[in-house]
């Protein structure tokens, strides 16, 4: 899974494995062909690294959404370069429990990976 041939370019992919680790697409709104969150689950707190190979440098602005799309929390921005990296950012501590949203913004535009967060 995790592959969606034929796929519209504004469609969404996404692959749930049962490592937790959550594999999504959202390359036709940021510009990033693929992004890998880990760990996921992760804990309030915690470390989460994003794996992400975008195709050109640039700015990436963060922000962490509640399930309601409320607005939780702004990381301070990353700068991104061509190819593949891994970027840390850690969760706030005190987040409740529960499926949110990481927003990722660049210059291309906007996109949005679940992330469950445990206690």
């Amino acid at each position: 899974a995790g592959y969606a041939e034929g796929a519209s370019p504004r469609q969404f992919a996404l692959a749930r494995y049962n490592s937790g680790t959550v594999v999504g697409t959202v390359e036709a709104e940021t510009g990033i062909p693929a992004i890998r969150l880990s760990p996921n689950p992760a804990r309030a707190g915690g470390q989460l690294a994003l794996q992400l190979t975008p195709d050109a440098a640039g700015p990436l602005r963060l922000q962490l959404l509640g399930a309601d799309g409320r607005l939780l929390h702004t990381f301070a921005e990353q700068s991104m370069v061509a190819g593949e990296q891994t970027l840390q950012v850690e969760l706030p501590a005190g987040l409740p429990a529960g499926e949110h949203w990481l927003r990722l913004e660049t210059r291309q535009g906007a996109g949005a990976l679940p992330v469950v967060v445990v206690q």
